[in-house]
């Protein structure tokens, strides 16, 4: 019974703990939010300002600029205080507060237990690598099966336990889940490969479909992140990316195990592949125009995904339609300026429309 109820206190006390953590999170992105919606309205008082013939005084930048800084100041202290809150120095202790009993109490619990789960893990581990190698030597396995390979496997498999147990103690998909649970995908199909003797020259094209699946993972956003709608989108843009080798991933391996050939589906010849590339050219167009759209600007990483998004379509297109390959370079050059032409001229139409009349 005492020990029911130590760790029912153990359960309220982490519960509480992560409310005040979700509150604090809100307050700073709260502030984040805040700031950018200074800025917005800084570039647009400045735009109205030139476009009216006049320039802003001084003293009305100096204002916006202090505004500004009280909000970053703001949001700063917000921060210092989660980490106050949460940690002292040492990043054992809640601020100047000293622990209390129960904490201390669920604190060693938490490092045995974690302590524990690491040694049964590598426990475990080393014990299947002997099962296989005593069945490998009274030939139960053949000699092609490469028990080796466990070693590459036991890293891919803890990448994978360390994003599980992660998702389930902050119970959202963080960008460190993602990260760990991508390059967990990797390792392990690394060590199957080897594992099983797959021949690389016929199952290459599952590197690109589980790379490609982890640059799609990566490119959510976390939403406790406190990006601008510039960062967010620009970020967003890996996921026409992780799709398109994703993709191509599929297509090659279906060919490769003559199940399925896209090249005969289409009906085109050996540049097939440059069908896939029109998702990051769609992606990268669509992902500037909202950028444009959101800010009335066209700021640098727009123009870096409308070039992105110009090339893919570029190469692409030249791929399938089998034109020659020299054409590749001045055509992009030509979209690049037709684009920053473009999406200057949009930016300026938008910040027009939306700006209020003046009287």
């Amino acid at each position: 019974m005492e020990e029911n109820k130590f760790f029912d206190e153990m359960d309220e006390n982490a519960e509480e703990v992560e409310k005040d953590f979700e509150r604090v999170e809100e307050e700073i992105e709260a502030g984040f939010e805040r700031v950018d919606r200074e800025i917005d309205e800084g570039f647009d008082r400045v735009d109205e300002a030139l476009e009216g013939g006049k320039r802003p005084s001084g003293k009305e930048i100096e204002e916006k600029i202090n505004k500004v800084g009280t909000e970053l100041s703001r949001a700063a202290r917000k921060v210092e205080e989660a980490f106050e809150e949460a940690f002292d120095s040492d990043g054992d202790n809640h601020g100047d507060k000293p622990l209390e009993p129960v904490d201390i109490q669920r604190k060693a619990v938490d490092k045995r237990r974690a302590k524990s789960s690491q040694a049964v893990f590598w426990g475990l581990a080393l014990i299947a690598v002997g099962v296989v190698v005593i069945l490998q030597q009274m030939g139960f396995i053949g000699a092609g099966f490469k028990w080796w390979a466990i070693f590459i496997l036991v890293p891919g498999f803890a990448s994978l336990s360390g994003a599980l147990s992660m998702f389930v103690r902050r119970r959202r998909v963080s960008s460190s889940v993602r990260s760990m649970l991508g390059s967990g995908l990797i390792i392990t199909t690394v060590g199957f490969m080897f594992l099983l003797n797959l021949s690389w020259s016929l199952y290459w094209p599952l590197m690109l479909v589980v790379f490609g699946f982890s640059i799609f993972l990566n490119a959510f956003t976390d939403r406790h992140a406190h990006k601008s709608v510039v960062s967010r989108w620009f970020d967003q843009f890996g996921w026409w990316v992780g799709l398109c080798v994703m993709g191509l991933g599929t297509a090659f391996q279906l060919h490769s195990l003559n199940l399925f050939s896209v090249q005969d589906w289409m009906g085109v010849g050996s540049g097939w592949w440059g069908a896939f590339l029109m998702l990051p050219a769609a992606g990268g167009l669509i992902h500037a125009l909202i950028i444009i759209l959101s800010t009335k600007r066209f700021p640098f990483p727009a123009i870096l995904l409308a070039v992105a998004g110009i090339a893919s379509l570029t190469i692409g297109l030249v791929a399938l339609l089998g034109q020659n390959w020299n054409l590749i370079t001045p055509v992009i050059i030509v979209g690049t300026g037709l684009a920053i032409i473009l999406g200057e001229l949009l930016s300026q139409v938008i910040g027009k429309k939306k700006s209020p009349p003046q009287e």
